[in-house]
């Protein structure tokens, strides 16, 4: 786990700086981003909407490196902080403060979630052992996906 906190906090200090200079240099790439992060969303759901119902098997232990490495390597989680920049900073009045209180913000975010996640997941893994569960909890993280992406394209 603490890999993983590692590597997802470098991420987040990379791309918020990354991305708040580009949005300051150039305000109208703010749209590009924004459209780009919710057809991502979108294309997300369809992938849950699409769950197979297959089960693994056996459970995986992870140490620091393999964290580290998985998160690394997970570029879909560089989208979390790319939309959350892109949707909170405001291209005209954004200053650099707001750039390192989301940065805050966000990694409050990561350790809230991943304490829920490693609380929470023998109960959810209970739930949706069953095909039927997958295939439920495939319905509800769609909808859901679905719904963050309109937000985004129409608030």
């Amino acid at each position: 786990m603490w890999g993983i906190v590692t590597i997802f906090t470098l991420q987040i200090a990379v791309v918020g700086g990354g991305i708040g200079e580009i949005i300051f240099r150039f305000p109208q790439l703010f749209t590009i981003f924004k459209i780009v992060g919710a057809l991502y969303l979108f294309y997300l759901a369809l992938q849950f909407f699409r769950a197979s119902g297959l089960k693994t098997t056996g459970e995986a232990k992870l140490g620091f490196r393999e964290g580290a490495l998985l998160q690394f390597f997970n570029f879909k989680a560089l989208t979390v902080p790319l939309i959350m920049f892109t949707q909170f900073l405001d291209p005209e009045t954004s200053t650099r403060t707001q750039i390192v209180v989301l940065m805050i913000a966000l990694f409050g975010l990561l350790i809230g979630s991943l304490l829920a996640w490693v609380v929470g997941g023998s109960m959810l893994q209970r739930l949706f052992q069953s095909e039927f569960g997958v295939r439920w909890q495939g319905k509800i993280f769609g909808v859901l996906l679905v719904g963050v992406a309109v937000w985004i394209l129409f608030r």
